[in-house]
């Protein structure tokens, strides 16, 4: 009898707590609510200028779309995938300084596909290069971007539009159109909503960093989520002081409860790389999988230097690049040529290091070396020449053969850069 008072106690007082830090959890995040609700009402514009263009409006400058009521669907897209392209454009006068938040109404995207939105200011001839802005994928509804955080985003535009990147498959995107505002409560929520769950794809710095927004700068979830544990808490306490006293896990809960909250949202990214993995990935042989990776350009030059340029049998190669430390493109390059025996330290190839047959790779540009085709003559600042031959040529880089020294060659004058 004993024991089962004891059970029943402890389950009520369990209870009691769970009630509590709910509650607590509850209120605190309604206290934010509020705030974030006083806040975009009390600084709204006197004449507020919101603009809505419905998606029939846009043309397809690239791929095809057709008009369905007030939407445009992209039905074809160009190239070869899975970098299949579609641009929508809007050739419309609009004031940018006068919208801060920007709504894309569309369907979402499948995973693989990117949209960037894009802008031309009046003035710019049609040539210039545009100004754009990521849009996250995945996001949870409609995504608003806050429009100010882009540099570019100044003065009087003459054209705005969509670009849409990837694999769609056989699936229709449906364009609803694009709401332009200056404040409001609706598209301010959105705007924070689109940072903390639009998918940031894993790069070469993920594995050190990950951010907790799509934009740098944008207001954070960590600082909220803490922000809203220590109300909660906050809240519980006065309710002890109040005659309401809580057990003491709840306090416990309120930080466990928002913790899990908060790691839901990371959940969610790791769910969104998981599907764009296995659409990239899955099913394909090595070389199609790098060849349908965000570096693949580097994986077909590595590919062309050793069909092409470098022996079939392991060489002593000197990677050269115009960066110290740690740099994406010489260390994911010196992996897709192993098994070559590659220096990648410096900038330059140390002094007396240098022998025949080896090669240098060059990632242009290199300031400080030259190559002298006439004399076939490789030269760096420092006093370094050594006879080479171009091995390959591309626009990542230039391939050298350390050739033997002919006798009695005479010193050439000055090189030219590789080019």
């Amino acid at each position: 009898s004993g024991h089962r008072q004891t059970t029943y106690v402890m389950n009520a007082m369990s209870a009691k707590a769970v009630g509590y830090a709910l509650a607590a959890v509850a209120a605190s995040g309604a206290l934010l609510a509020l705030v974030f609700l006083g806040y975009w009402s009390l600084t709204g514009p006197a004449e507020p200028r919101d603009l809505y263009v419905p998606g029939k409006e846009f043309r397809a400058a690239v791929g095809q779309a057709r008009v369905e009521g007030e939407q445009l669907v992209v039905s074809g897209f160009e190239g070869a995938s899975p970098r299949r392209q579609a641009v929508l454009s809007l050739r419309r006068q609009l004031d940018s300084e006068a919208y801060r938040l920007l709504t894309i109404h569309m369907s979402q995207l499948p995973p693989g596909m990117a949209a960037t939105v894009f802008w031309r200011k009046s003035g710019q001839a049609l040539g210039d290069a545009l100004y754009s802005q990521p849009v996250p994928a995945n996001v949870a509804g409609a995504a608003t971007l806050e429009m100010t955080r882009n540099p570019g985003w100044r003065g009087p535009l003459a054209e705005i539009g969509l670009l849409l990147a990837g694999d769609p498959g056989s699936r229709e995107l449906h364009f609803s159109g694009l709401s332009l505002v200056d404040r409001g409560v609706g598209p301010a929520l959105g705007s924070l909503l689109t940072q903390w769950t639009g998918f940031r794809r894993f790069d070469q710095t993920t594995i050190n960093r990950v951010s907790a927004t799509f934009t740098a700068g944008a207001l954070s979830p960590i600082p909220v989520a803490a922000v809203w544990a220590g109300l909660a808490l906050l809240l519980v306490l006065i309710a002890g002081w109040l005659g309401k006293a809580a057990p003491r896990i709840t306090y416990l809960l309120v930080v466990l409860i928002v913790w899990v909250t908060l790691d839901l949202l990371w959940q969610r990214q790791l769910t969104a790389q998981l599907q764009l993995s296995q659409q990239l990935f899955q099913g394909r042989s090595v070389a199609e999988r790098h060849g349908r990776d965000f570096d693949s350009a580097l994986y077909d030059y590595a590919q062309q230097l050793k069909s092409s340029g470098l022996p079939a049998t392991p060489a002593r190669l000197f990677m050269l690049h115009n960066s110290r430390g740690h740099n994406f493109q010489r260390l994911k390059l010196q992996y897709y040529l192993l098994p070559h025996n590659i220096y990648n330290l410096g900038t330059l190839p140390p002094e007396g290091a240098v022998r025949e047959g080896d090669y240098i790779l060059a990632l242009v540009p290199v300031p400080g070396l030259e190559f002298h085709g006439g004399r076939s003559l490789l030269r760096w600042r420092g006093g370094g020449r050594v006879p080479a031959t171009l091995e390959h040529s591309h626009p990542m880089g230039k391939l050298f053969r350390i050739a033997a020294d002919p006798p009695g060659s005479p010193e050439p004058g000055a090189g030219a850069r590789p080019r």
